[in-house]
């Protein structure tokens, strides 16, 4: 299921950055060739302009020069005199229509533009146009202007640029095609990494919810075939199994409940200002019957400057306590001490919940808060999930749980409260 979630989420960054990488490629192509465009008309319209001035001061148009504008845009130039006698007359190789026919056109251009069948009688230099003409599929900016020259000599000057012609070179084809094919690539390993990271926590929490079905189904599984061995058989004592074993699989299902609502945020809180103080007295006298029948005595070490107020649920704490507690008692003997001990420090609350008995090793101390993690040493009445829970009602709480070891043996809970002034 993980392996077609990540194929299918793949499947869809790497179209999305396909269609991206395309999309300001092809931008990136019609720019430079719209800027290329616009460069050309203006080079000319520069050309065009330098050739009038010439002209008008009866400079002679070198070829030369022409080349010269011919080296950065195909530019096609015809001077003709009165009569169309021409004057000169430039036509590089890249431009393969005649100058006549450019003029031809040209002129049917001007017809159609100004509706005169005469342009020679213009008295003042005047430029028409720098239109775009398309001719044997190429296209050309083109210019007409009629010229008196400073000896009278009218001149006409046709002009015209080839503005499409190779546009890109061979080698910024090149560049733009390996500039796609590198960016491809990069998002496709990019994306298996992103991808593989983006869903680690769905297959991690997928892992848990199959270990914690697994884990519960086994718990859930042995008090049922007690039940049912015992409802078979002859046993004296069979309706005690029963019963033992009905309460047992009660506390699991509670436990259960209470975890998968923690974790959907269907769990009814009440956070109310809290006396630490006084809470601990109350947990002390609820804890006597369980404290005695273990032989066990537990002490309270309070700071000397009053504690302020805490924003708990009462009710989540003293579960928490009591879980704690029950810890404490199962992992050392009868004549140990438990000790809790309060103190406030950096703006928050912490609780050391201490025991001396036979403490937790330090290759288990990362795994004691998973569910249904049980060492060794743990009896089958505990169930894996009274340390989770722990850490569930510090997480509603915004608060911390860690561990520690307790100097001479044992084990200390470090309980950390967020202060709420």
């Amino acid at each position: 299921m993980i392996n077609k979630l990540y194929k299918k989420i793949f499947l869809i960054y790497y179209i999305t950055s396909v269609t991206f990488i395309t999309f300001i490629t092809l931008f990136m192509i019609y720019n430079n060739y719209s800027s290329s465009i616009n460069n050309r008309a203006l080079l000319f319209q520069s050309y065009t302009n330098n050739i009038i001035l010439q002209l008008q001061n009866n400079i002679a148009i070198s070829e030369k020069t022409i080349e010269q504008y011919n080296a950065n845009i195909p530019i096609l130039v015809l001077v003709t005199t009165e009569n169309d006698n021409i004057f000169f007359s430039y036509r590089p190789s890249e431009i393969e229509i005649s100058s006549d026919l450019l003029q031809e056109k040209i002129q049917e251009q001007m017809l159609h533009y100004f509706k005169t069948d005469s342009i020679h009688n213009n008295a003042s230099p005047q430029l028409y146009s720098f239109e775009t003409i398309a001719l044997n599929g190429e296209k050309f900016k083109w210019s007409y202007i009629q010229i008196n020259a400073s000896n009278g000599t009218i001149y006409e000057l046709y002009t015209a640029c080839l503005i499409n012609h190779k546009i890109f070179s061979f080698s910024q084809i090149v560049q733009y095609i390996f500039l796609e094919t590198f960016l491809l690539a990069a998002f496709f390993f990019l994306g298996k990494y992103i991808v593989k990271i983006a869903i680690m926590p769905i297959d991690q929490n997928m892992e848990s919810q199959k270990h914690f079905i697994a884990s519960a189904s086994h718990e859930l599984k042995t008090p049922l075939s007690v039940i049912s061995i015992a409802n078979t058989s002859n046993l004296p004592n069979a309706k005690h199994i029963i019963e033992q074993e009905c309460i047992r699989m009660d506390k699991i299902v509670k436990t259960l409940l209470f975890i998968a609502s923690s974790e959907t945020n269907t769990w009814k809180t009440e956070f109310q200002p809290t006396d630490f103080e006084r809470l601990l007295a109350e947990f002390y006298e609820l804890s006597q019957p369980l404290l005695l029948e273990n032989k066990k005595k537990m002490e309270f070490i309070l700071p000397d400057n009053e504690i302020e107020e805490a924003l708990l649920d009462k009710t989540l704490v003293m579960q928490l306590l009591t879980i704690l507690l029950d810890n404490a008692i199962s992992h050392s003997d009868t004549s140990d001490l438990i000790t809790l001990e309060l103190k406030n420090k950096n703006e928050n609350l912490q609780l050391y919940f201490i025991d001396h008995g036979s403490g937790i090793p330090d290759k288990e101390k990362p795994y004691i808060f998973n569910r249904f993690y049980k060492s060794q040493s743990t009896s089958r009445d505990h169930y894996g999930l009274g340390l989770s829970i722990a850490k569930t009602i510090m997480d509603l709480h915004h608060g911390k749980i860690s561990i520690k070891d307790t100097p001479g043996g044992g084990a200390t809970f470090i309980l950390e409260f967020p202060m709420h002034k």
